[in-house]
């Protein structure tokens, strides 16, 4: 039992990691379209948009590897050992409430990074980290 939370967890950043990475890659375009539409005047609704590409786009892996991850485990609810079992329940169910928790709770969270950077004027260049960049104040 004490090494349940931890196979959450991992499957958790997994899930995390997946979306961050579409989230970024998603700005990427969205700087690109706004750049050639800059000369034509044309406003785009990002963030509907963005969240929209990113949950079109890991949404349903996400859910079939939660999904396969909770039925294996719930397979394991019929073993015939109660220790097992009650174990195979418990995380069955974690898996379950992190799938929730990955679409209710983090990704509503992504927009307030995208907000807090632009309120600060920080720039993320991609050179040497490939996932999040160096984050540098403009003003300097």
């Amino acid at each position: 039992m004490p090494i349940m939370p931890f196979l959450v967890f991992g499957i958790g950043v997994d899930n995390a990691f997946l979306l961050i990475h579409s989230w970024r890659k998603w700005a990427l375009i969205e700087q690109r379209e706004l750049n050639e539409n800059k000369e034509n005047n044309q406003r785009i609704d990002i963030f509907a948009q963005r969240m929209s590409n990113v949950f079109g786009e890991m949404g349903s892996s996400i859910a079939i590897t939660s999904l396969t991850n909770g039925i294996a485990f719930g397979v394991g609810i019929f073993s015939p050992s109660s220790l097992m079992s009650n174990f195979c329940l418990c995380t069955s169910i974690a898996i379950f409430l992190d799938f929730l928790f990955e679409f209710l709770i983090f990704a509503p969270c992504l927009p307030f990074i995208k907000w807090k950077i632009e309120e600060n004027e920080i720039t993320i260049k991609r050179e040497n980290w490939p996932l999040f960049g160096i984050i540098k104040l403009k003003k300097e």
